[in-house]
């Protein structure tokens, strides 16, 4: 059986076995894997999400924090997406995204390029107008996780990811970060907390 890990630091999201002829997989294969898994639990967390604004009676295209067109505009944003910083982010998230559905057959290159989260906290979902017009949505999806006086909402998140035993290689794959700010989040919390690295 080959197992995929899909929970994130709030101990929520699914795990799924596989049977599988072979008893080890190759590096290259694990890696995509690992990359997956982080897709399945950004996912799994984002269908909750807009189900549970759907019950309630709420628009889930009016909670959007960004709308993008394909090509990469920015026609609307609010809230933590407004930033210039925030809206580039979201614009190369869509080319990524773009790039990795045009890649063809090399899967570890898709994966690389689409990672679970933008800027660790939207994930980035095709939407489609009654006419056919195209468009992208950003949602907040990054794992909510309990408050911790002591820690910044991000580190938070980083030290739940490395808790579950993630390299920080995958730590910023699964919310679109530079490895070195997630390797200074990590070192942060941990000296917060009087851990050892």
């Amino acid at each position: 059986m080959l197992g995929i890990n899909g929970l994130d630091p709030s101990w929520r999201g699914c795990m799924l076995a596989i049977a599988v002829r072979r008893t080890s997989q190759s590096a290259r294969t694990a890696h995509i894997w690992q990359r997956l898994a982080a897709h399945i639990s950004a996912g799994n967390r984002l269908r909750t999400r807009l189900e549970a604004l759907s019950n309630g009676g709420v628009d889930p295209l009016s909670q959007a924090e960004a709308v993008l067109t394909p090509n990469g505009k920015v026609e609307h944003a609010t809230g933590p997406a407004e930033p210039r910083d925030a809206r580039e982010a979201l614009r190369e998230a869509l080319a990524r995204i773009d790039a990795a559905r045009s890649e063809g057959e090399d899967a570890r290159r898709c994966v690389d390029l689409w990672h679970g989260l933008v800027g660790g906290r939207w994930s980035l979902v095709d939407h489609f107008e009654r006419d056919g017009k195209r468009y992208y949505l950003a949602h907040k999806n990054d794992p909510e996780l309990a408050a911790d006086r002591e820690l910044t909402p991000r580190e938070r998140l980083v030290l739940g990811y490395a808790e579950l035993g993630n390299s920080n290689k995958l730590i910023s794959y699964s919310l679109g970060l530079s490895s070195s700010t997630v390797s200074t989040l990590l070192g942060r919390a941990r000296k917060k907390l009087g851990m050892r690295g």
